[in-house]
C-alpha cells in the first residue's frame, strides 16, 4: 500500500480533480435529490414537479457549493460574490437536477462505469498529467492512475483526513464526468428527434434567393402632434379590456424610503483627533509589577516606529519606501524635504484622523538586476500542474540550497539548473534582467531595492520561495518611509441614538396616517425616493444597494399595504421605509398601466387618420404615384430578397413584410399600421428563383442549427413546462 507521502507527491494532480470539479456550477452533480428532507412544508425550500427540497439538503448543498467556489476562484472571504448568488447558484442546480433527472429516469438513460472511464482516460487534462506518465515512454499509463486512485481509497478508509478530502474530491469529479455522459445521450435522444422537411428548406431556400421590388408610402405617426389627438377615460378602459393578457404582472413591491446618515458628527471628528493628540507625548504612568513609575514613550519621541503604529494605529505599518512620485501629494509640500522625526497632523483623509511621520530616508536605485531561484509548492501563484512539494517541503529546499549557495556563490547557476521552477529566467541562469519599482511583487521587491549589489537573500511570496540575487543596481534618488498613525473615525454611541431617534420620530408621523410619505419627508428635510417593481429574489434597491432585508420585509406576509419600518442598510445609513403598494401576480391593475396603454391609445388613433388619409387618396383613383402625389409624401423602393428587405430611413418593420410576403405581383395592398408609421405597398416584381429540386444538404443544415442549440434550449423549455414552488425568499 502507497504511503500518504506517496499520494501527497502526486498531489499535483488534484488541481485537475479540482478543476473538473468545478464543472458542478454547470453539471448537476448526482448525490441525488432523493435525499431532501420531506418534512413538512416550514422544513422545505422549495418543490419541483411535487418534489420537494428540504432547507436541510438544500444547505448542504449550498455550502458544497460555497467551497467549490472557493477552491475555484481563491475568493475565500467571499469578498467578490453574495451568499445570495450562490444561494441562486444552488437552487438553479437542484432544479435542474429535479427535472433533468426525472427527463433521464423516464428515458432509461444511465452511464455505465465502463462510458465513465472512458471518458475519464480520454480527457486532456488527465492524459497529460505528469503524476500519470510512463516515466521511460512519457507516455499517459491508464494503470498509474487507477494506481493513483486505489491509494487515495485506501488511504481514505484508514481514517487519514487529508486522503479523505483528496478522494471525495476526486468522487465528486467522476460524479460530474458521469452526468456529463448522461447529459450528452439526452441531448443526442432529442436531436435525433429533429427533422426539417423538404417543403420548409424549399421555402427557406426561396426567401433567401428570389428577388422581390416593391414601391412603398410611409406616413409616420410623429406627422400628427400629440395634441391633436384625444384619448379618453373610456378609450383606455376599452383597450384595457380587450387586451388584459399582455399586462401579466409577476409579485412585485413597491416602496417609499428615505435615508439618514450615521455619519461622524464634528464632535466626534474631535473626539478621534483629541485621541490622536493623546498618543504624541510621552506618559509617565505606574508600573503594575514594579510599582514604579514607568515612562511610556509617545509617537513624536519613540525610535521604534513601526511597533508603535502595530500597536496604536488602526493601519497597519507599511513597510515601503515611497519615491518623489509615489508620495502623497497633500503631504509633499510639507513632508518631502522634512527630516527624520518630523510629524504631520492631525489631518483627516479617507474616513481616518492621521498622524505621519518621517521614519526613515533613504537613497535607492532607480533600477535593478537582479537573478533567482524560485522554490514554488502546491497552492502558490502560478504553479505549474508538475509541482507536488507542500509549503514545509519547499520551506526545508530553500533553506538548503540557500546555505549552499551563502558557502560558494558559484553553486548558484547549477543549482538554478537543477531547482528553479521559473521556466523562462532559468534559461537565462535565472536572470530576471532590469526592472523598475512596481515590476515585482511587493516583497521581491522590498529586498532588491533595499538591499545593495551583490547580496544574496530568501525572500518569501505568493508565488513560492526565492533565493535572490543582486546583480546590479543603477541610479540613486531620495525615498522616504513614513509612520502612520490612524484612527478610522466612527460615529459615537450619542451620534447613533440620535440618528435612530429621527428615524423613530419621521416613522411616528407617517404612522399617524395624516399627510402622505413625501409631504411629511420634505417638511422635516428628507429627500423621499420611491423604489417600484421590486422582485420576491432582488437583493439592491437603486439608491439604498444590497438591501435584501428590506425586500423580505416588503414580501412578507405579514407585511401590509402602508406599513413603515426602519433598516440599518449598512454602517453608515439608516433607511425608513414604506410599503406602497403591493402587486400581486396575476394581470396588473388599470392604474399601473395607464401611461402606457394611453401611449398606445394614441399610436392607435394615429393609425386611423393617417389610414384614412391613404384610403382618400386611394379612392380619388390612380396608381401609388398618384397616392404619394395626393398625401404629398416620396414615393420609396426597396429591392431585395423575401428574407432581406430593410425599408429605407425606417428600418425593419415585421408587420409591413410579412403583408408584402402574401401580395402577387402588381399588386398593392391596404393600408397597414406598422410601428413607426402608416404604408401601403406595391410589389412591382417578383422573379423566379430556380428550384433545386434536391434539398438534401439545405435539410441538413438546417436541422444542423437546431440541433446546435439544443443544450442550450432544452433545459428551459422543460423548465418553463415544470411546476416550481420557490419559497427561497423566506430562508435567505
Amino acid at each position: 500500500m502507497a504511503t500518504l507521502e506517496k499520494i501527497r507527491q502526486r498531489s499535483g494532480i488534484l488541481i485537475i480533480v479540482i478543476g473538473f470539479a468545478m464543472l458542478a456550477f454547470i453539471l448537476t452533480d448526482l448525490l441525488g435529490s432523493g435525499s431532501s428532507i420531506l418534512m413538512g412544508d416550514a422544513a422545505n425550500i422549495g418543490k419541483v414537479n411535487g418534489e420537494k427540497i428540504g432547507i436541510e439538503y438544500f444547505n448542504t448543498k449550498l455550502e458544497e457549493k460555497i467551497e467549490i467556489y472557493k477552491n475555484q476562484s481563491q475568493d475565500f472571504a467571499l469578498e467578490r460574490v453574495s451568499r445570495k448568488q450562490l444561494v441562486d447558484a444552488t437552487w438553479d442546480d437542484l432544479v435542474r437536477e429535479i427535472i433533468l433527472g426525472s427527463e433521464y429516469d423516464n428515458l432509461g438513460l444511465t452511464a455505465t462505469t465502463e462510458e465513465v472511464y472512458k471518458e475519464i482516460i480520454n480527457n486532456p487534462n488527465i492524459q497529460g498529467a505528469e503524476a500519470f506518465k510512463d516515466q521511460i515512454t512519457g507516455q499517459f499509463n491508464p494503470s498509474m492512475l487507477n494506481q493513483y486512485i486505489a491509494n487515495m481509497r485506501d488511504q481514505s478508509a484508514g481514517g487519514d483526513e487529508n486522503a479523505k478530502e483528496f478522494f471525495k474530491q476526486w468522487i465528486d469529479f467522476e460524479n460530474s464526468v458521469k452526468q456529463q455522459v448522461i447529459t450528452n445521450k439526452y441531448n443526442t435522444v432529442v436531436s435525433k428527434g429533429l427533422y426539417t422537411p423538404k417543403a420548409l428548406a424549399k421555402e427557406d431556400f426561396r426567401q433567401k434567393d428570389q428577388k422581390v421590388s416593391v414601391q412603398y408610402l410611409y406616413l409616420p405617426y410623429s406627422d400628427i402632434p400629440d395634441t391633436e389627438v384625444t384619448v379618453t377615460d373610456e378609450d383606455i378602459k376599452k383597450y384595457y379590456k380587450a387586451n388584459k393578457n399582455k399586462f401579466e404582472q409577476k409579485a412585485a413591491r413597491n416602496i417609499n424610503f428615505i435615508q439618514l446618515s450615521i455619519a461622524p458628527s464634528p464632535e466626534d471628528i474631535e473626539a478621534t483627533k483629541s485621541e490622536l493628540l493623546g498618543l504624541m507625548a510621552d506618559k509617565i504612568q505606574v508600573n503594575s509589577v514594579t510599582n514604579e513609575m514607568d515612562t511610556i514613550e509617545g509617537f513624536a519621541s519613540t525610535d521604534n516606529d513601526s511597533l508603535f503604529v502595530e500597536m496604536n494605529s488602526d493601519i497597519p505599518f507599511a513597510n515601503r519606501f515611497l519615491k518623489k512620485d509615489e508620495f502623497p501629494t497633500f503631504l509633499d509640500s510639507t513632508m518631502w524635504d522634512a527630516p527624520v522625526g518630523t510629524t504631520f497632523g492631525p489631518y483627516e483623509n479617507d474616513g481616518y484622523m492621521n498622524i505621519t511621520k518621517i521614519e526613515k530616508i533613504l537613497n535607492l536605485p532607480d533600477s535593478v538586476r537582479a537573478s533567482h531561484i524560485l522554490i514554488a509548492h502546491v497552492g502558490a501563484e502560478r504553479a505549474a500542474e508538475t509541482i507536488t512539494r507542500d509549503f514545509a517541503t519547499a520551506k526545508t529546499l530553500a533553506d538548503s540550497l540557500f546555505a549552499v549557495i551563502e558557502g560558494d556563490a558559484s553553486k548558484f547557476s547549477e543549482l538554478n539548473i537543477q531547482f528553479s521552477d521559473d521556466a523562462t529566467s532559468k534559461l537565462q541562469g535565472g536572470d530576471l534582467k532590469w526592472f523598475g519599482t512596481g515590476m515585482m511583487t511587493e516583497a521581491f521587491e522590498t529586498y532588491c531595492f533595499q538591499n545593495k549589489k551583490g547580496d544574496l537573500g530568501l525572500v518569501r511570496t505568493n508565488f513560492g520561495y526565492h533565493i535572490i540575487r543582486i546583480d546590479d543596481q543603477a541610479g540613486s534618488n531620495r525615498a522616504v518611509r513614513i509612520a502612520n498613525l490612524a484612527r478610522s473615525i466612527f460615529a459615537s454611541e450619542t451620534t447613533i441614538k440620535n440618528a435612530n431617534r429621527n428615524a423613530a420620530n419621521f416613522a411616528g408621523e407617517v404612522r399617524k396616517g395624516e399627510k402622505a410619505f413625501g409631504e411629511i419627508a420634505a417638511e422635516m428635510g428628507y429627500d423621499a425616493k420611491p423604489a417600484t417593481n421590486l422582485q420576491i429574489f432582488d437583493e439592491n434597491i437603486l439608491g439604498l444597494g444590497n438591501s435584501r432585508n428590506i425586500i423580505k420585509w416588503a414580501f412578507d406576509e405579514k407585511t401590509s399595504e402602508n406599513d413603515i419600518n426602519i433598516f440599518d442598510v449598512n454602517a453608515t445609513t439608516i433607511a425608513v421605509v414604506q410599503l406602497s403598494a403591493v402587486l400581486e401576480e396575476g394581470t396588473a391593475p388599470l392604474e399601473n398601466v395607464r401611461e402606457e396603454i394611453q401611449a398606445k391609445v394614441l399610436i392607435e388613433k394615429k393609425a386611423e387618420i393617417l389610414k384614412g388619409r391613404l384610403n382618400d387618396a386611394k379612392n380619388s383613383g390612380g396608381d401609388i404615384t398618384t397616392y404619394a402625389n395626393v398625401v404629398g409624401t416620396t414615393l420609396r423602393v426597396n429591392n431585395g430578397t423575401y428574407s432581406n428587405i430593410n425599408f429605407a430611413g425606417v428600418g425593419n418593420e415585421l408587420k409591413v413584410t410579412g403583408v408584402m410576403h402574401a401580395l402577387p405581383e402588381g399588386a398593392t395592398s391596404e393600408p397597414i399600421a406598422g410601428e413607426l408609421g402608416v404604408y401601403i405597398l406595391k410589389v412591382t416584381s417578383i422573379e423566379p428563383f430556380a428550384d433545386k429540386q434536391f434539398y438534401e444538404d439545405d435539410k441538413m443544415s438546417i436541422t444542423t442549427g437546431y440541433r446546435t442549440s439544443i443544450p442550450n434550449q432544452v433545459f428551459p423549455a422543460l423548465q418553463k413546462k415544470a411546476k416550481v414552488t420557490d419559497r427561497r425568499h423566506l430562508f435567505f
